[in-house]
């Protein structure tokens, strides 16, 4: 599954209302949001927001257990705009959340939930200035950190805890994964074998306490931060001519004991541009970005991409992209060095309650980067007709085909004992996807209907891969419809369906149905709105391997929701 995303937050001088909104509904989710913001002076412009998110998840497990999967998180945001001057202005944003996500596993031994504790925040100042009406620039910093902490207590016979197991699997892994499974290795060096033989002489001097178990604190708490520095030059030499250069370079550091015995961090620098130029009805787009990082390449990777557009009317655009990208591959991919150091031992080894467990995973680092190379045409359409009673209706709609080539993926389930990442995964990505929109207004409508939105969307995909996570986790068939209905006296209705074909032999279907009215009170209005959601598949199963799936269950096949929005 792939998606483009565009995110565009409003100016705070957008923003110049309060607004308090409370939802409550099924699956016991709870939540709130305030935001409000203003203009102290003619150049400051400002708006705060802080939410509160809960739910309680789904409700049983595959084995019938209550699910433990709820979460409940804080979030801050905020975002001010600064006119230094009429050719400077500055635009500074900061973001904090809060908050725990349940988790039901992380190993088969866990005695309890190894639950997530996350506090992330986020700062970020955008510097512009203009030179003149055809040229200006922006300088971009941006700092994001993550404080994770995983922790949870497990327990494990005491003889994986042994110095020596913990030696010979530095030296010959399989040599320790064979006697961790009761086994007799062979086939190692001769220093294989005599480590060997010192772990089975550490283990008859454990005696039967060898395979009784031991308990202790697991955890996978870690930093992890980036730091980011850009700067973005546009020029527009003419009516037909425009031009976009820019530079940057980025620090990953993340700081975990148990995935990397410490601190790991690493530099990319980067150099994009791009130039667009206007033969009368087409408009060409061609650009590139150059990326290199200290550790984990060899050579500067470069991402070209062309564009074209073509008007062949004043309401209709075809178009055509090239585009080849790359993704490098992560800390984690390539500098793990994974090893659970375990405390408060409930039964001492050896004299010891700190302690390794046996097994390190360790990353060879030797990965290559991975390859996509997308084609796509399309066509969109806007056009908007006049009728009868001041009434106007709109059309929107966009059609496009595409095909990806998606090489040298990295698509292994990484695990602690099954640590072996590779680039030989391929995926061949060929579909189709149409959108379209309709709006309504007077005309042939009748009297109590005052407006009415449609839209459609329906995506086709084939995925022709030799991965069996690439192949599970895609659905030949996805789409939605919704319906808005705008009634009189600030009523409104709402329609909605949205749903897939199988996705590794699950269907995924939501029917919704909604109503909602304004009510005028006070100096703001009110809005209250309910909704009505229908799954029928009340069990959902994921992937977990070739040969089990796990199933998220509801003890309900409709869910209903309520919200109140305060405007003032």
């Amino acid at each position: 599954m792939m998606a483009v995303i565009n995110i565009i937050s409003k100016d705070p001088a957008q923003v110049q209302d309060s607004i308090i909104t409370y939802r409550k509904g099924g699956q016991d989710t709870q939540d709130m949001y305030a935001q409000f913001g203003g203009s102290p002076t003619d150049s400051i412009s400002y708006r705060v927001s802080v939410a509160n998110e809960r739910d309680e998840g789904f409700d049983k497990n595959f084995v019938d257990d209550d699910r433990h999967d709820g979460s409940d998180i804080d979030h801050l945001n905020a975002k001010a705009n600064i006119k230094i001057s009429n050719e400077t202005d500055l635009t500074l944003f900061m973001g904090f959340a809060n908050g725990i996500t349940e988790l039901e596993y992380r190993d088969n031994q866990q005695q309890s939930f190894p639950d997530i504790d996350n506090t992330t925040q986020y700062y970020q100042t955008d510097l512009r200035h203009a030179f003149s009406a055809s040229h200006e620039i922006k300088f971009k910093t941006y700092y994001s950190q993550i404080d994770q902490e995983i922790q949870w207590r497990s327990c494990r016979p005491q003889a994986l805890f042994l110095s020596s197991l913990y030696e010979l699997d530095t030296q010959n892994p399989n040599y320790a994964a064979t006697i961790a499974a009761g086994g007799m290795p062979s086939g190692g060096t001769a220093a294989d074998d005599a480590l060997a033989f010192q772990v089975f002489q550490d283990i008859t001097a454990l005696g039967a306490a060898a395979f009784q178990p031991t308990c202790g604190d697991v955890n996978e708490d870690g930093t992890e931060s980036r730091l980011d520095f850009e700067i973005e030059d546009t020029f527009i030499a003419s009516e037909n001519l425009r031009f976009v250069f820019g530079a940057g370079a980025a620090q990953q550091v993340i700081d975990n004991q148990t995935f990397f015995n410490g601190r790991k961090s690493i530099w990319s620098t980067r150099l994009f541009g791009n130039a667009e130029y206007r033969f009368n009805n087409l408009v060409v787009n061609i650009g590139a970005m150059v990326e290199d990082e200290n550790k984990h390449l060899d050579h500067p990777e470069v991402s070209p991409r062309l564009g074209l557009n073509y008007r062949i009317s004043p309401s209709n655009t075809i178009r055509y992209a090239v585009a080849k990208a790359i993704r490098t591959p992560d800390i984690l991919e390539m500098d793990r060095e994974w090893n659970y150091f375990i405390k408060n031992l409930s039964v001492p080894v050896n004299g010891e309650t700190n302690l390794p467990l046996f097994h390190t995973a360790r990353a060879d680092g030797n990965l290559n980067s991975e390859v996509i190379i997308s084609q796509e045409i399309g066509i969109y359409g806007y056009h908007s007709f006049p009728l009868v009673n001041l009434g106007m209706s709109k059309l929107e709609y966009d059609f496009k085909i595409f095909y990806d080539e998606m090489s040298e993926l990295i698509a292994e389930k990484l695990q602690y004992f099954d640590y072996s990442p590779t680039n030989n995964t391929e995926n061949t990505l060929t579909g189709a996807e149409v959108e379209v929109n309709y709006s309504i207004s007077g005309g042939f409508l009748p009297s109590y209907l005052k407006k009415v939105k449609l839209h459609a969307n329906y995506a086709y995909l084939d995925s022709d891969t030799n991965n069996f996570f690439e192949r599970s986790l895609y659905a030949r068939h996805t789409g939605a419809f919704y319906a808005l209905f705008y009634l009189p006296n600030d009523i409104h209705l709402s329609l909605a369906y949205y749903g897939n074909s199988a996705i590794n032999g699950e269907n995924n279907d939501g029917y919704e149905i909604g109503a909602g009215k304004a009510i005028a009170l006070g100096k703001g209005h009110l809005e209250l709105a309910g909704k009505a959601v229908y799954t029928p598949d009340r069990n959902n199963e994921f992937t977990v391997s070739e040969t089990f799936n796990v199933q998220n269950n509801n003890s309900e096949s409709t869910n209903y929701y309520v919200t109140a929005r305060y405007t003032f």
